[in-house]
């Protein structure tokens, strides 16, 4: 805020030796005043929920092999590794260890035990095991599985052939390597890498092949509420989650094509 102040000054001035008073009025000088800080306004909406506007709303996908929700955008699935930028190189997420053999003809991979599927109120699809990994990857692989649209298909095909991904136990999963990629744990199978992520078969066999599209199920700290193609998802948080609870309470993201609208 600027306030505007009038000055008169008074001066005498000598003319033929005789004293006049001159009176000068100065020009508005603008003096700044501080104004106190306000309080932010209160949030249009509910406490602890967060609102992205995004480019495009997608059909929901719950399935490798017809492309599966983007898992670096919505915190629904899991990964065996994650990217650590800051050490850059893989870290441990669903994975507990692994063993890569000598020759580099497959690598071993040990999941966490006790890592529940979060079903959000859908039904209770148990505990991540080997097999739901070696199903999740057979199902994106499209040299395994021909009917795959997977994110970077050709990767999978190159790295693993048509080899099927098995299981050793309950919580070990053996991938064969056909072609060795240095990348196969820091680009194949991390949360920020191909767009592959660990699902849950047992939903598959539960619910059938169309209701496991439409609902995309994992391990991660938000459960899918809604999903509308074109128009909006909704998350909830998975309360004492295994790895992190989520700060908000839920995330909704907002389909708004027109940049101005996004902004």
């Amino acid at each position: 805020v600027v306030e505007t102040v009038v000055v008169e000054v008074e001066k005498e001035v000598k003319v033929k030796g005789d004293t006049v008073i001159v009176t000068a009025t100065a020009g508005a000088v603008p003096i700044p005043t501080v104004v106190p800080e306000q309080p932010a306004p209160a949030p249009k909406g509910e406490q602890g929920t967060l609102t992205f506007a995004t480019i495009q709303i997608m059909s929901a996908q719950g399935l490798n092999s017809t492309g599966g929700p983007p898992k670096n955008i919505y915190p629904v699935t899991e990964d065996l590794f994650v990217y650590d930028f800051a050490g850059d190189r893989e870290s441990l997420q669903l994975a507990e260890s692994w063993d890569l053999a000598s020759d580099l003809s497959y690598v071993d991979v040990t999941i966490k035990q006790g890592i529940p599927w979060q079903g959000g109120g859908k039904g209770d699809f148990g505990e991540l095991t080997a097999a739901d990994v070696a199903y999740s990857y057979n199902d994106a692989n499209p040299a395994y599985n021909p009917v795959s649209i997977t994110d970077g298909g050709g990767f999978w095909s190159n790295l693993i052939g048509d080899q099927e991904v098995t299981t050793l136990d309950d919580f070990v999963v053996r991938f064969p390597i056909a072609q060795f990629d240095v990348r196969w744990a820091s680009f194949y199978l991390t949360d920020s890498g191909l767009g592959a992520q660990v699902i849950s078969q047992s939903v598959l066999e539960q619910k059938g092949e169309t209701w496991a599209k439409a609902n995309p199920i994992g391990t991660g700290p938000y459960t899918v509420r809604e999903w509308e193609e074109g128009g909006k998802v909704i998350l909830d948080r998975v309360d004492n989650h295994w790895r992190k609870t989520g700060e908000a309470s839920s995330i909704t993201f907002v389909h708004a094509p027109e940049e101005a609208t996004r902004l």
